[in-house]
């Protein structure tokens, strides 16, 4: 099926990353932008968030991960334990207690996250208590799954010595490394 642009001689591409778009106008498959997103939600603020108060919000945000993960581990841990204890040796029992505390110290994040960033909050706890933001390029509130591929990015350059988190310091839209990645921004 060839559209009318196609027809033309053109591709229409995303005006934030460069992608080419699917045909019917659709979302970027990339960051999420839309064509007309600009006229979407014109008071959306467009001042990026400093690197300070980023650190606020994550800390804020990795306490109550913490906690979070540990009452899942300790809920994980005693219905595993007294559940399933018949005829297993303690062995047993532990292996799987600690093969089910590993994958929920795994989702949690994982779901705190891109739940909260996709929700009309637009960003975690930390991220609303601080007042920012988590926008695609266009100011529009991301998806799940865009929120999901900014948490797996976000741990894929924060693990390498937080090294993510210095292109804040240089960037013209203070994004970090995984926001540059997906297409995102966080504002205030």
């Amino acid at each position: 099926m060839v559209t009318e642009n196609q027809s033309r001689g053109r591709e229409e591409h995303c005006e934030d990353c460069g992608e080419k778009l699917p045909e019917k106008r659709q979302a970027c498959r990339i960051c999420g932008w839309r064509p007309g997103d600009e006229w979407l939600e014109p008071d959306v603020p467009k001042v990026p968030a400093g690197l300070g108060m980023r650190l606020m919000a994550g800390m804020v945000d990795w306490v109550l991960v913490c906690v979070l993960t540990f009452g899942i581990y300790l809920v994980l841990y005693i219905m595993l334990f007294y559940l399933n204890a018949q005829g297993q040796t303690p062995a047993q029992q532990d292996g799987r207690a600690l093969a089910s505390i590993g994958v929920a110290a795994m989702l949690t994040p994982w779901l705190y996250f891109a739940l909260f960033e996709s929700s009309s909050l637009q960003g975690s706890i930390g991220k609303a208590l601080v007042g920012l933001r988590v926008t695609n390029l266009a100011g529009n509130r991301i998806t799940f799954l865009h929120a999901s591929r900014r948490h797996v990015a976000k741990v894929g350059t924060l693990t390498i010595l937080s090294i993510g988190m210095v292109s804040i310091l240089f960037t013209k839209r203070k994004q970090s490394i995984h926001d540059l990645l997906v297409g995102t921004l966080v504002t205030i």
